[in-house]
This record gives structure tokens, sequence and C-alpha cells, in this order.
């Protein structure tokens, strides 16, 4: 018997909006714009530390709170998928479901690492 073997891709597209970037960009300038995405960028990698120190402990308010709070910030500087993966999160968060907690708590951290690095390669 054989079967056939499938590559699942790890990486998700469309991780940054460019088109909010370039928003922005226009209605900041440029230093302010760059000055807004170093911040958020710094406060989403605190948040996805504390968030994944939460997961493993399963505290599920604070998974909530910290997740409720990067829908917003990722938002802000075009993370639209990060912001979707971390309402996903809170809603399963605030409804105590462990496996489904730590099955989008793992994506929204894979996906935040890569859309950090997506948006420090745009800010370049």
């Amino acid at each position: 018997m054989t079967g056939k073997v499938f590559r699942l891709s790890s990486r998700e597209e469309g991780l940054l909006d460019s088109d909010m970037i370039r928003v922005l960009r226009h209605t900041l300038g440029h230093d302010q714009c760059e000055e807004l995405i170093e911040d958020a960028s710094f406060q989403i990698t605190e948040r996805l530390s504390r968030l994944e120190i939460a997961l493993d402990c399963a505290d599920y308010d604070t998974v909530h709170r910290l997740a409720h709070g990067l829908v917003g910030l990722s938002g802000q500087v075009g993370l639209m998928l990060v912001s979707a993966v971390a309402r996903d999160l809170a809603r399963v968060a605030r409804a105590r479901d462990a496996t489904a907690a730590r099955a989008v708590g793992g994506r929204l951290l894979r996906l935040g690492e890569d859309s950090l690095f997506s948006l420090a390669r745009h800010s370049d």
C-alpha cells in the first residue's frame, strides 16, 4: 500500500499589509512611521514572550488579556493576519479551551515571529 506524501508549508503569505504601511508613511512622515513601527515591534515581541509563558502555565486570563492587546497593536502596523489569529486566541482563552488555546497560541507565536521579521525587512 502506497500513500501520497503532501508537503505543507509552515510559512504564511500576506504577513504585512504594505498599503497600510504606505498610508502610515504618507500620514505620519517617514521618521514618525519608523518610530511607530519600532515601538510596536518591541511591544509585540514583549507580549508574545509573555504570552508563551502564560500558555505554558495555562493562565487563560493572562492569555486572553495579552491576545486581546495584540489584536489592536498588530493591526495598527499592518499585521492583519496576526491580529486575526490573536482575536481567535482571545476567544478560545476566554472559553478556557485548553486544546484550542495551545494550537492557536502556537500558530500565533510562529506567525508573530515571521511577521515581525517581515515588518523589519519592510522598514529597512
